[in-house]
């Protein structure tokens, strides 16, 4: 199994990561709700 998990900033990614996610999408849900988030 994989798991995908969405994020909004570095914090989250961080814990995502360190949780065990396979897969992080970062958002920006002021934008849009798929991979539209900023460098």
């Amino acid at each position: 199994m994989i798991l995908m998990v969405s994020v909004q900033d570095l914090y989250e990614a961080k814990q995502a990561l360190k949780g065990g996610a396979d897969i992080v999408d970062v958002k920006n849900l002021q934008e849009a709700l798929v991979g539209s988030a900023h460098p």
